[in-house]
């Protein structure tokens, strides 16, 4: 059951687990012998469905586009867009709690989850948000970075924690960088990049 094998989800199928319907019998998925593919959530607990991370309590964090077009949306900073946390309280592998974590942001192409904080594009920034009343709602919203370009799908994207505890992401061509670091000078680019820095978003770097 999906229940058991959560955690080891490879992301990108995420959306396609939250929002499709039975599968028909047409389409043909591969898994192997002793798993099976379910559907876990669906409209209306979760729509749009982007990207997805389960923070240290296994909940899972879903980012969710407005349905509208992708480039319009990013050049013109249109804040449609938002996070929703799914929750499965009763543990049989369904999440039957759902309500929006954050919402107002410009197309967020990724998350993260770390030590009860959520990481998200939000071009041209990098956000954190936090719930410190643990009500299941953002309370606080950082921009750590600034400076992403936005406007295709090149823009900041693919986030995740190396096992060196530094926060990596990319960038697309044509969309560009231009960072500005503590010690007031300033990492840019135009081509694809995958970059790095820290949990707090100082030292930023290209590798």
């Amino acid at each position: 059951m999906l229940s058991g094998i959560r955690r080891a989800w490879p992301l990108p199928l995420l959306p396609f687990l939250l929002a499709s319907q039975a599968l028909p019998a047409a389409v043909a998925h591969q898994v192997p012998d002793g798993f099976e593919l379910v559907k876990v959530a669906g409209s209306p607990e979760v729509v749009f469905p982007m990207f997805a991370a389960f923070d240290e309590r296994g909940r899972l964090f879903v980012t969710e586009s407005s349905g509208l077009d992708l480039y319009a949306e990013l050049s013109a900073q249109t804040r449609k867009c938002r996070v929703r946390l799914l929750e499965d309280r009763d543990g049989d592998g369904r999440f039957e709690s759902a309500k929006v974590f954050a919402e107002q942001l410009v197309f967020p192409m990724g998350i993260v989850c770390r030590e009860e904080k959520v990481y998200v594009p939000d071009p041209p920034d990098l956000v954190v948000y936090q719930d410190t009343n643990h009500d299941g709602q953002a309370d606080t919203r950082q921009v750590i970075l600034s400076g992403f370009g936005h406007k295709d799908n090149g823009s900041l994207h693919g986030l995740t924690f190396g096992p060196d505890g530094w926060l990596y992401l990319t960038m697309g061509n044509p969309d560009g960088y231009r960072l500005r670091r503590g010690d007031g000078t300033i990492l840019q680019g135009q081509s694809g990049a995958l970059l790095r820095c820290r949990p707090d978003g100082s030292s930023p770097e290209v590798l």
